[in-house]
């Protein structure tokens, strides 16, 4: 073998070995990539979990808060909405975990493996999601995805999540020969926006509800067996802290007259003392005062009767 022959192996040799070590090292690269989108992928399908959870706890807290104020015709409407949103929301979230399930198997993949065996896979994802295998699947999964947006667009209000999901769904259900990693993330992506969306609907919808706006405190209050008390006699009183409730929608009356209620939640209480029946004497007598307050979503009303006596002139 000539040298010259010899060189143009070795220079073969050379090349073959840094182009098989260039596509190791691409083939590498792409797996990483692979394994990032997957562990966020992971990160947020538990995200998706809790949000899940989340909602499913604020319903019931919009009914425990509606059966406090007394199962209201107008509250009882906003807890029916509340649980169809849910209900029409678990069935879409429900469509979009089978297409996850039904990728996996097509493309050879276990559910609830830490990674994919075959995250490259494409073929199939063209055939599961609008192919011979069963045709229309994504264009059906973009009708429901657009029905929803139209029926939650009017419920979730002007938060952050305000705006128009169909616009954005639209484009995100055209999975083409899309690799399977790639329409696995699409889809549980879809489902982060849905269960957002979901929350704000709730959010707006228990705003709705009225809850209860009374507010407490703790006052020193000091009360005589008696107003009127001869010198030498013994004084005697009952003295304590006593709780006081306060609400913007309070009312107060004093022998049925509004009287002026401060901030703090006290009546001001004023009216001329009648004239006596006799001369001289001290005479007993008392004034009627009624607080109307709006508790649990009803006005109740408390009575009290405050002696005092009358004395002459």
């Amino acid at each position: 073998m000539s040298r010259s022959t010899k060189l143009v192996l070795v220079f073969l040799l050379v090349a073959l070995v840094a182009g098989g070590y260039s596509y190791y090292r691409q083939q590498t690269q792409q797996q990483s990539r692979w394994i990032q989108l997957q562990q966020l992928e992971g990160s947020i399908l538990d995200l998706n979990e809790h949000l899940g959870k989340a909602a499913e706890d604020k319903v019931k807290n919009i009914q425990r808060q509606i059966e406090r104020n007394g199962n209201q015709p107008a509250e009882l409407a906003v807890l029916q909405t509340s649980q169809q949103v849910r209900d029409r929301t678990r069935v879409v979230v429900d469509t979009l975990r089978m297409l996850r399930e039904v990728l996996l198997q097509k493309t050879g993949n276990a559910n609830g493996a830490p990674f994919l065996t075959h995250p490259n896979e494409s073929a199939t994802v063209a055939q599961v999601m609008g192919g011979s295998d069963q045709p229309g699947r994504a264009a059906r999964l973009q009708q429901q995805l657009m029905a929803y947006a139209t029926y939650i667009r009017p419920l979730v209000g002007s938060g952050p999540a305000a705006g128009q999901p169909a616009d954005k769904w639209a484009a995100t259900t055209s999975f083409g020969s899309t690799p399977v990693a790639i329409a696995l993330a699409r889809l549980t992506q879809l489902e982060n926006e849905l269960l957002s969306y979901h929350a704000a609907a709730l959010n707006t919808l228990s705003g709705r509800v009225v809850a209860s706006n009374l507010t407490t405190r703790m006052v020193p209050m000091a009360a005589a067996e008696s107003n009127v008390v001869a010198y030498g006699s013994t004084y005697k009183a009952r003295l304590g802290l006593v709780s006081v409730l306060s609400n913007p929608t309070m009312t107060m009356t004093a022998n049925g007259r509004p009287v002026p209620v401060t901030p703090e939640g006290y009546g001001e209480v004023q009216f001329v003392v009648p004239a006596q029946k006799g001369r001289g004497a001290v005479q007993p007598a008392y004034w009627t005062g009624t607080i109307t307050v709006k508790i649990s979503g009803r006005d109740s009303t408390f009575q009290v009767k405050v002696p005092y006596r009358i004395a002459g002139r």
